[in-house]
């Protein structure tokens, strides 16, 4: 598995990590991808470690806490093999954020429990408004008393939107931003957002790889969603739009593989393209199967893709960023 630094935590990580919104229950509504035996999250996260992923993200919401109590129940006897991340302000799907002081350290305790540890390695704000900082001023004090007492090594941002980022990290010097961005969302460059996390070594964790599935090429417009399953709240016109653009993007992505390469599958292809830039440290894939959890992994010990492959994407959309 290859490997890149985190500034904030000074450790490396291994280039694909995992993303744990798969690993809990069912939660309220069309919150999640479906319901997950405790059996087959243990799995997924022993087929992950096994192919070299050290690094895990995870929140409360997802299933009602239940992802954080069973990635803690996985990793006693090996807590320190892997660097997990988790989220405050939000500590569930049917509830509103809170940004308060007293709920962001009433959450935290509560995260810790349910991962059985004494330390999070990165302790995210989930989904911020750009004004928290300015309308909560003793948040930062808060959460950098969270630091100073040992129970967070790094503090980041989940963000909504990428463009949400940026106001507050001119606010406060977080160390991380995890943010979407894959061959159907680039977002994250063209608001200038990723420039900025290498110009300010800030490190990027490149959320939604697979587009919620559509960059597998399995997944379509027309793909049965559960009502449990968030997708399936997702405008028609939306989903067609997904379906069509993977099609195009990969096009472009097959013209520049050599002919080793060509038995690599989608999924790979789209993990590999959210590392091509410099600004991302890992790229955090979901599964919901072991065999899904070993198939992306094993794509962070593969050649990188071509130079060049980002513009050539980029253009599919008429930009001209880089």
């Amino acid at each position: 598995m290859k490997t890149r630094l985190l500034h904030g935590l000074g450790r490396e990580t291994s280039v694909v990590g995992l993303g744990a919104w798969g690993l809990g229950r069912v939660s309220v509504g069309a919150t999640s991808y479906g319901e997950m035996s405790a059996a087959t999250a243990q799995t997924c996260l022993e087929a992950s470690l096994d192919e070299g992923v050290t690094f895990i993200d995870t929140a409360p919401p997802y299933g009602d806490g239940e992802s954080e109590r069973r990635i803690g129940a996985f990793l006693q006897g090996r807590r320190e093999k892997v660097l997990v991340a988790t989220k405050v302000g939000w500590n569930a799907f049917d509830e509103g954020a809170d940004f308060s002081v007293a709920s962001i350290e009433a959450s935290l305790d509560a995260s810790l429990k349910r991962l059985d540890s004494d330390y999070i390695d990165l302790l995210q704000l989930y989904n911020p408004p750009a004004d928290v900082l300015e309308k909560n001023p003793h948040l930062v004090r808060c959460l950098e008393g969270l630091v100073a007492s040992g129970k967070v090594r790094a503090l980041g941002l989940s963000v909504k939107a990428p463009a949400d980022a940026l106001p507050l990290l001119a606010h406060y010097a977080f160390s991380a931003v995890q943010t979407n961005f894959n061959m159907l969302d680039l977002r994250a460059l063209e608001c200038g957002l990723l420039d900025y996390c290498v110009d300010n070594h800030i490190d990027v964790l490149a959320r939604t790889p697979l587009c919620f599935g559509f960059l597998t090429l399995a997944v379509g417009a027309d793909t049965a969603f559960r009502p449990e399953d968030h997708r399936s709240s997702w405008p028609r016109s939306q989903l067609l739009q997904w379906e069509q653009d993977a099609h195009r993007a990969h096009e472009i992505v097959e013209n520049f593989l050599s002919e080793q390469e060509d038995g690599h599958s989608p999924a790979s292809r789209a993990i590999r393209f959210c590392l091509q830039h410099p600004a991302v440290k890992t790229v955090l894939c979901g599964a919901m199967t072991p065999e899904e959890a070993r198939e992306n992994a094993q794509v962070g010990k593969q050649a990188p893709l071509k130079q060049g492959v980002l513009e050539k994407v980029l253009a599919l959309y008429g930009t001209d960023i880089i």
